[in-house]
This record gives C-alpha cells, structure tokens and sequence, in this order.
C-alpha cells in the first residue's frame, strides 16, 4: 500500500502546534481533548511531556485552528512559554 489516507493540500496547514506539560495528568488530558474538540481545524498538534519525556503526535480528529482564539486558549491552559505554533 502507498498510502493510508489521501487529503487535499489545501486541508494540511504547513504549520504545527508544539504544546509542553510538565505531567500529561487525567484533568490536564480531559481539558486539552476537550478544548481539541471545540477548536478543531487543520493544524497538527504535537505535545512534549517533560517528565516522561515523550512526545505524543495528536490524530487527526484532535488538530488545531490557527487562529488567535486558539492560541489564547492554548495559553491561558499551559502558559506562553509552553505554546508554540510553528
């Protein structure tokens, strides 16, 4: 097979949002899928855990808008420094 899934170039954003938590904790997990849901859009999401140090690359369904309404959500949740759209 040479691909899963085939989508138009104008559904995938050239950019990605780069979230950092220190602990993925239920509540923190619970507020980002929910806030995921109500925000979604075409922008890939990708959360670093730091004291797991992993990185978890969110499906499709839980991608992001570019928006500034997005991103001051983002921020309010995890503060400026953990948020980076790039």
């Amino acid at each position: 097979m040479v691909a899963n899934t085939i989508q138009r170039a104008t559904e995938i954003s050239d950019r990605c949002y780069y979230l950092r938590v220190d602990q993925l904790s239920p509540a923190l997990r619970q507020q980002l899928l929910q806030m995921m849901r109500q925000n979604h859009g075409a922008v890939p999401v990708i959360i670093y855990e730091k004291q797991r140090q992993r990185k978890i690359v969110m499906e499709k369904q839980y991608w992001l808008s570019d928006s500034a309404q997005t991103r001051a959500k983002l921020v309010h949740l995890l503060g400026k420094d953990n948020v980076v759209l790039q």
